[in-house]
């Protein structure tokens, strides 16, 4: 779900003063990559700027302004550095300033929304609708408050709403059906999901809906009724271009559909590709022996599973490992169990502490014995948190040129969007994953890339594992087809993972995550 930005005016703002906040912040050059010259000094001083200087010199710098938009504008700019605190305190003292400032109360909202407060988001948009009822965008943000907080009946009202001030909003159509889909109307979901794309992915997606409660003879259905109706539309075009190819003088009936047949088979075997993500699991360890959880986590990455939290449990006496699990991930637990010797019991629970992990494993006095198997798997266990940049581009345009460039000595580059600042968008094009700087620095120097520099980008938006390459070869196709540049990273024995985007920071990975899942591709964002 994609929130509609509100298209603001433009203001003028003293240069320097914008200097000075961006210093002031730490990110006036935006980018620091790996090998550029910076001062101990200088560094230490962005990291000690707290969070209570930076509202001490943002409220200085308001009474000398006093410009209620430069004010607004400052919190949406503090909202893009993840300041959502001081940022509610900017937009309170436009509203008590000018109580009519719609665009504040939604401002407010999305701050509200991701510090998970959404009594106080949905307040928010509320207050900003009493004021102007015909936003549509405020609308949309009202009904995605109130589907994260489980109100679903409000959240379809709120889209319904939406739609009917901008029927032609592709995106309060999705949302729209999602919601029905969480309520279990899966007709007008269906609906819903048709007008934001077509059919086709409709049923797509209510597959992936299906899958994930853990409906799976459901998910096969919704899925099967896309490929045939995804088949049925290709071969139609693949006749009517057969026909076309054919001199006139021969016979309609006597074309041979064959081929086309074929092509179309190929091509609906990659499209008909489900995007799924392995589950998130906690590897927790309960027996005491010191950095088990670690390893037994390294050994379960190896075999393909996506641990993503190592933790201690709340003691070490526990004598037996056992695996939990919540609904619907009893397959996920076995297959998570197969690769843990020695036999666990299972147990499902309502949730966890951490809403983002659906399995997990609690290490008991069992596996001590099992630690040296664990301890040789962690080794062949490897992370790759640098990238090559090749080359930085601001238009699109530009993009292609560059990537032909690469292409032409035998690199495989792939690209990232990055957003740097308000409508700054800048696409990178990166090459490789390395373990060190001192290995990319080598990749550098053997391919003769003079001007390229090495970056550390941990993060990343991981679509699936796969125990061989062709079938991670098969998605990347399919990936790319709409419109992404995946790419693979082998992470151990028998497991490839495929990927899109190479990151600084997890927050940029989170906007690459959003438009992932908002073209119908699962995801989630890992460290590469």
């Amino acid at each position: 779900m994609i929130r509609k930005s509100y298209k603001r005016k433009s203001f003028n703002v003293c240069l320097s003063t914008i200097f000075f906040i961006n210093l002031l912040i730490g990110c006036y050059s935006k980018e620091t990559f790996v090998g550029q010259n910076s001062t101990p000094n200088q560094r230490d001083h962005n990291r000690n700027i707290s969070n209570k200087d930076l509202q001490s010199f943002l409220s200085s710098m308001r009474k000398i302004d006093g410009n209620l938009e430069a004010q607004y504008m400052q919190a949406l700019y503090l909202q893009k550095k993840n300041k959502h605190k001081i940022a509610i305190a900017i937009l309170n003292e436009v509203i008590q300033k000018d109580p009519s400032y719609d665009k504040a109360y939604n401002a407010m909202g999305i701050s509200y929304d991701y510090l998970g407060d959404y009594n106080s988001a949905i307040n928010s948009y509320k207050l900003a609708l009493k004021i102007n009822p015909d936003l549509d965008y405020v609308h949309n943000n009202l009904g995605y408050s109130h589907l994260l907080n489980g109100n679903l009946d409000s959240a379809i009202d709120a889209f319904q709403k939406a739609i009917v001030l901008n029927e032609n909003n592709k995106r309060y159509h999705n949302n729209l059906g999602l919601a029905y889909a969480q309520k279990g109307q899966f007709d007008l979901a269906i609906e819903q999901f048709t007008l934001a794309g077509d059919e086709i992915s409709a049923n797509q997606k209510l597959s992936q809906i299906f899958y994930r409660k853990g409906k799976h003879e459901l998910a096969r259905k919704y899925r099967h009724k896309a490929v045939q109706l995804e088949a049925a539309i290709n071969n139609e075009r693949s006749i009517e271009e057969e026909k076309k190819s054919v001199p006139k003088n021969i016979p309609q009936d006597n074309i041979p559909q064959n081929e086309s047949l074929k092509r179309t088979s190929e091509k609906q075997k990659i499209k008909s590709i489900q995007y799924l993500v392995e589950p998130e699991i906690e590897v927790s360890n309960g027996n005491g022996v010191n950095r088990m959880a670690t390893r037994m986590g390294n050994y379960l990455r190896n075999k393909g599973l996506n641990v993503t939290l190592l933790t201690n449990a709340d003691h070490f006496g526990y004598e037996k490992t056992k695996i939990y699990y919540s609904d619907p991930h009893l397959h996920d637990a076995y297959k998570v169990a197969r690769q843990i010797p020695g036999w666990q019991d299972m147990e499902q629970v309502n949730e966890f502490s951490r809403q983002n992990i659906k399995i997990k494993v609690l290490i008991g006095k069992d596996l001590i014995s099992y630690d040296r198997l664990f301890s040789e798997t962690m080794k062949e266990v490897s992370f790759h948190p640098y990238s090559i940049l090749l080359s930085s581009c601001q238009m699109r345009e530009s993009v292609q040129k560059v990537l032909f460039k690469y292409h032409e000595i035998g690199l495989v580059p792939y690209v990232v969007k990055i957003e740097l600042g308000e409508k700054e968008l800048w696409w990178r094009i990166f090459m490789g994953h390395y373990r060190s700087k001192e290995e990319a620095l080598k990749a550098i120097k053997e391919h003769g890339l003079s001007e390229a520099i090495v970056m550390k980008t941990p993060y990343t938006n991981l679509i699936g594992n796969y125990s061989s390459e062709d079938e991670a070869i098969e998605m990347l196709q399919s990936i790319k087809e709409l419109g992404y540049s995946p790419y693979i990273v082998k992470s151990g024995e028998n497991n490839f993972q495929l990927v899109v985007g190479a990151f600084k920071k997890r927050k940029e990975a989170e906007k690459q995550r959003i438009d992932l899942l908002s073209d119908g591709i699962k995801n989630q964002i890992t460290r590469r």
